[in-house]
């Protein structure tokens, strides 16, 4: 686990408040601000602590590395779930399933570099007139780059890389302003950070 993450009393998720001083609270509000074209102002950002997710994301990303020898390319992408809970995310041993995204890249799961990607889009309303979405950390690894056309569409994997039998771990395109990548497996992206906004 992170040498940062805080002790659990009981169960495999917790949610801690990371404070307007805080190191990561400043790390992640520049990412968002940074990339947000929006006028969505921060309301706290949450540090998700769900050891049993993470575990299977780092092992993931070590079992991959292993394969490329070599450590593999990870970001800090933005996602939404709209109408989704996101406790029904981060509070689970799945994380984000692959097999409900749909797009223009197919059947996977789907991160914006720009936060305002997610904001405009793609935020999960709450009944005090707020939103939230996830910074992930996302295993991106080697990118495809795929400019959307009717066969991307039904993409279900990668592409391979030319003359090789290994695929790419992800494809990389554009919508809305924003670099997306969309990766097809599960527990290549890792839900820590919940940022609530209005």
């Amino acid at each position: 686990m992170p040498k940062w993450y805080n002790k659990q009393s009981a169960g495999h998720t917790a949610l801690v408040h990371l404070q307007p001083t805080h190191k990561r609270y400043r790390e992640v509000e520049t990412l968002f601000n940074h990339t947000s074209a929006s006028k969505a102002t921060i309301v706290k950002i949450e540090r998700i602590q769900n050891k049993l997710l993470y575990k299977l994301f780092a092992e993931k990303h070590e079992t991959l590395s292993q394969a490329e020898r070599r450590s593999l390319k990870l970001m800090h992408l933005f996602h939404g779930t709209r109408k989704y809970p996101p406790p029904a995310v981060y509070d689970s041993l799945t994380g984000l399933d692959p097999r409900f995204g749909h797009g223009v890249w197919g059947q996977g799961t789907y991160y914006a570099r720009n936060s305002y990607y997610s904001v405009d889009r793609y935020g999960h309303g709450l009944p005090d007139g707020t939103q939230q979405i996830f910074c992930m950390l996302v295993l991106v690894g080697d990118s495809a780059n795929m400019p959307p056309t009717q066969q991307t569409k039904t993409l279900v994997r990668p592409p391979l890389k030319q003359g090789t039998t290994s695929l790419f771990h992800s494809v990389k395109g554009q919508e809305g302003g924003s670099d997306i990548y969309v990766t097809y497996e599960a527990n290549m992206s890792y839900p820590y950070y919940l940022i609530t906004f209005r």
